[in-house]
C-alpha cells in the first residue's frame, strides 16, 4: 500500500490488467487506491525472447518453419504425436495446454469440457504439474482415451517447445492472467490460442473475423466451460478451412511481442515519469 501511494509511476504487465486491478474483483482490497492513482498507472505487456522462442531457429525442434513457409510445422506435429505414442493422424487437430495446474489457469473449465473437447474430433495434449486433483484428472483422461490424449506431469522445457510447435490450438482459459507468455509463444509458432479475455490474454489475442480476415485467435468472456467450448467449436470450424486457418496463423506470427518492443515502451514510461 505504501509503495502504491508514494511511487512516481505504477506499472503492471498488461494494459487490461492495469484496468482490472482497479476493480473489486481483481484489486483485492486495494482497488480504491489503484483507482485513486489511475492517472499514474500504466500497463506494458511483457515480451518474448525470440532468440529462444523462434520456430525458424529453435534448436529443440525436429524441423523449422516461418511465416513464409509453414511446411515444417507438420513435421513438428508428427514428432509430437510420436512423442506421446498417439496415432499419426495429421489432419486431426491437436489442442494443447502447457501450464501450472492451479485454479488461476482455468483447469476446471478444461476438466468440465474434456469430453466435449474430445468429441470435437481432436487430440488433447497437456504438460504441467500442480494441484494433485488436476494431475489425477489428466492421468484419468489419458487412461480413458489413450489414443486421443497425451499427458506429461512435470516440467520439461524441451517438450514445451515441441508442443508449441506441433499443436494446432493452445488452450488458456485463465481465471485471471496479468500477462501470460504461452499465448505469445503460440502466436509466434502458428499455434492458434483459445483464451479467456482477461489481462494480457485480452491484450495480445484478437478474435478471428472470417469476413475481414483480421484476428489471430479466439477468446471468450464469462468464466464458464460452455463459453470455452463455443470458442473451441468455432476454432474447429475455422480449422476445416485451410485457407482461413493459414491466415489466422500468419496474423499471429506477424505480431511483434519481442522484448525489444516492450523495452521501447519502458523507455517511454521512464521519460514520461521524469518530465
Amino acid at each position: 500500500k505504501a509503495g502504491l501511494e508514494v511511487s512516481d509511476t505504477l506499472s503492471t504487465v498488461s494494459k487490461r490488467y492495469a484496468d482490472e486491478i482497479q476493480t473489486g474483483e481483481f484489486g483485492y482490497g486495494l482497488d480504491w487506491l489503484t483507482r485513486q492513482r489511475s492517472q499514474r498507472l500504466i500497463g506494458i505487456t511483457n515480451g518474448v525472447d525470440y532468440d529462444e522462442w523462434n520456430p525458424a531457429t529453435d534448436r529443440e525442434l525436429p524441423a523449422h518453419f516461418s511465416i513464409d513457409d509453414l511446411s515444417g510445422k507438420a513435421e513438428c506435429k508428427r514428432a509430437l504425436l510420436e512423442q506421446f505414442h498417439l496415432p499419426i493422424e495429421l489432419d486431426r487437430p491437436i489442442y494443447a495446454s502447457v501450464t501450472r495446474l492451479t485454479s488461476q489457469k482455468g483447469v476446471e473449465l478444461i476438466r468440465q469440457g474434456a469430453g466435449d473437447i474430445l468429441a470435437s474430433g481432436g487430440f488433447f495434449i497437456a504438460l504441467g504439474s500442480g494441484e494433485k486433483d488436476s494431475e489425477k484428472f489428466l492421468q484419468a483422461l489419458r487412461d480413458y482415451a489413450p489414443t486421443r490424449v497425451g499427458v506429461y506431469v512435470g516440467y520439461n522445457e524441451k517438450l514445451a517447445h515441441l508442443i508449441e510447435a506441433g499443436a494446432d490450438m493452445f488452450l488458456m482459459p485463465s481465471k485471471f492472467e496479468p500477462c501470460g507468455l504461452n499465448q505469445m509463444y503460440s502466436l509466434r509458432y502458428g499455434t492458434v490460442p483459445i483464451v479467456r479475455a482477461v489481462g494480457g490474454l485480452d491484450d495480445t489475442v484478437q478474435n478471428w473475423d472470417a469476413v475481414s480476415g483480421i484476428g489471430n485467435g479466439f477468446k471468450f468472456g464469462p468464466f464458464q466451460a460452455d463459453k470455452l467450448l463455443e470458442k473451441i467449436y468455432e476454432a474447429r470450424f475455422a480449422y476445416a478451412d485451410k485457407e482461413a486457418w493459414r491466415q489466422i496463423q500468419r496474423n499471429g506470427m506477424a505480431v511483434d511481442n519481442s522484448w525489444e518492443n516492450a523495452a521501447r515502451n519502458y523507455v517511454e514510461l521512464y521519460n514520461w515519469t521524469f518530465r
